[in-house]
């Protein structure tokens, strides 16, 4: 049986206002799908693979954090945009595939699960959620090898973030036959409601679990910090950091069972 792969969700879009600027979306618990927006005309969407975040583009910060961690096999799911983020994301060494046509997430999850047919689970990591750790993914990791079947980054920062799910979240193979026969409607999110017993939240001081870097906040946040970086100089990322450069807590915190 082979090592977790990683399964990078990047088929979306979000809709863009006259600036540009993503809309903003709803907090949803982990294993929801992103909505799409294919009913906007190409002028007012945006992939959301392409996003400018600190690093480059959200699909290529993605990949630069699984290869830290390291993970060795990596599916990229690509939606209609597939030709325009060739064009401008290294995907060397990574497996693609394409959905030529507009689809519910949970489709791009099924589309990834048939070109990991070895993997002993999979990471489904949406690429709006291009600001984890290394450290978040490698403890999601170490959940799954300590016998998680569904291992779900937990929020535990002492402020109002606290106490929510976040992405990636990673599921065992045995429950791959699941993730292929759950509704579009509900995506992923039926998996991990209905086998709460089977779920381990994994307890990360990592709000990049939670930021949607498609919202207008976030990216009117990253645009300043590419400004000061500019005028003061990019500091050196830490082996532990996120893309953003956040060094987490060193405390230990031990993976739960919800109650």
């Amino acid at each position: 049986m082979g090592e977790v792969g990683g399964l990078v969700l990047a088929a979306g879009y979000a809709a863009t206002g006259p600036s540009g600027e993503g809309d903003s979306q709803q907090d949803r618990p982990a294993g929801h799908g992103t909505s799409r927006s294919d009913d906007l005309p190409s002028s007012q969407r945006c992939a959301d693979a392409l996003r400018p975040v600190d690093g480059g583009t959200a699909l290529a910060v993605v990949l630069r954090t699984l290869a830290a961690v390291p993970v060795e096999r990596v599916v990229v799911v690509l939606g209609e945009d597939a030709a325009l983020v060739r064009q401008q994301v290294s995907l060397a060494g990574v497996s693609v595939v394409e959905l030529p046509e507009p689809a519910p997430m949970i489709a791009s999850i099924r589309a990834g699960l048939e070109a990991l047919p070895d993997a002993a689970g999979a990471l489904v990591w949406p690429v709006d959620r291009a600001l984890v750790a290394i450290k978040t993914v490698r403890a999601l990791i170490e959940a799954h090898a300590n016998g998680a079947r569904i291992a779900v980054p937990l929020c535990a920062l002492p402020d109002e973030d606290e106490g929510k799910r976040g992405h990636p979240v990673i599921f065992d193979r045995r429950l791959f036959d699941a993730l292929r026969s759950a509704p579009d409607s509900e995506g992923a999110a039926a998996v991990v409601h209905s086998r709460g017993a089977e779920v381990v939240e994994v307890p990360v001081e990592d709000r990049g679990i939670l930021v949607d870097i498609a919202s207008p906040s976030t990216q009117a946040f990253l645009s300043r910090m590419r400004a000061v970086a500019k005028q003061i100089g990019a500091p050196q990322e830490h082996p532990d950091e996120g893309p953003a450069g956040r060094r987490p807590s060193q405390r230990k915190r031990t993976p739960r069972r919800p109650q």
